[in-house]
C-alpha cells in the first residue's frame, strides 16, 4: 500500500512499518529484486486553545489537545510554574500570550498560541441619577464586558427584583419595566464564571 508508479506516498500508506520491494525487469542485468524498510510516523499535532480569563492574582492550569511527547513553552512570557510541562499553570501579571511548541520521537514540530487575559478589577459605583441631564444617567460598572457570562440582579428592599440581566450590554438605567424607579437605596447580587462567589452590594438611585 502507498505505492503508485514507483512513488512511495506516506499519507496513502498509512502508519507503521512498510516493507517495498523493488523487482527490476526480467532482462535486467542483476533481476533479484531487493527491499527496503519504511516507516511512516504519525504526524505531531496540537489542536488550537481557547483563551482564557482570570482575576489578578489567580492562576489557570493549561490544558492543550496534543500527541507530542515533548513540550518546551517559550520562556520570554513569564508566569508559568513549569515550562516543560504539557499541563503548567498560567498566573500572568497581565495579559499574556504563551506559545506552545510540541515534538514528537521523530523530533517533528508544531506550535500553538493561548492567551491568558488577566481581567481588571470591577468599578462598581455605589449610586448614579437618572435624570435625564446626560451625566451619571445609568448604573455603568466598568470593566465588567470583559467578564464571562455575567448575571446582574437588582432588588429593592422588599427584595423583589426591578432589574435582571444575563451579560450587561445594556445598563441599567433606573426603570422597571419602562417606569421610573423612586429614589432610594437598592441591593445587587453579580456572578460570572470567573468569580467564586457572587459580588453584593448596594447602590443609590437619585433623582
Amino acid at each position: 500500500p502507498g505505492v503508485e508508479a514507483g512513488v512511495f506516498y506516506p499519507s496513502r500508506a498509512g502508519t507503521g512499518r512498510h516493507v517495498i520491494t523493488y523487482s527490476p525487469p526480467p532482462d535486467a542485468d542483476c533481476p533479484s529484486p531487493s527491499t527496503a524498510i519504511m516507516t511512516v510516523l504519525e504526524s505531531v499535532y496540537v489542536d488550537p486553545m481557547p483563551d482564557h480569563v482570570v482575576l489578578p492574582g489567580n492562576g489557570i492550569r493549561l490544558n492543550p489537545k496534543t500527541n507530542a511527547i515533548h513540550f518546551s513553552w517559550d520562556r520570554s512570557s513569564p508566569g508559568l510554574d513549569d515550562y516543560g510541562s504539557a499541563t503548567p499553570t498560567a498566573t500572568p501579571v497581565s495579559t499574556t500570550v504563551y506559545r506552545l511548541t510540541v515534538a514528537d520521537a521523530a523530533g517533528c514540530e508544531q506550535s500553538a498560541l493561548v492567551t491568558v487575559r488577566v481581567l481588571d478589577p470591577l468599578a462598581i459605583p455605589t449610586g448614579f441619577t437618572p435624570n435625564g441631564d446626560g451625566v451619571n444617567d445609568v448604573w455603568d460598572i466598568e470593566g465588567l464586558d470583559a467578564y464571562p457570562n455575567v448575571f446582574v440582579q437588582v432588588f429593592n428592599r422588599w427584595g423583589s427584583v426591578v432589574f435582571s440581566s444575563k451579560g450587561y450590554a445594556t445598563a441599567w438605567d433606573g426603570q422597571f419595566n419602562g417606569t421610573p424607579l423612586p429614589a432610594a437605596t437598592y441591593y445587587y447580587t453579580l456572578t460570572s464564571d470567573v468569580l467564586e462567589r457572587p459580588l453584593t452590594g448596594a447602590v443609590t438611585l437619585l433623582r
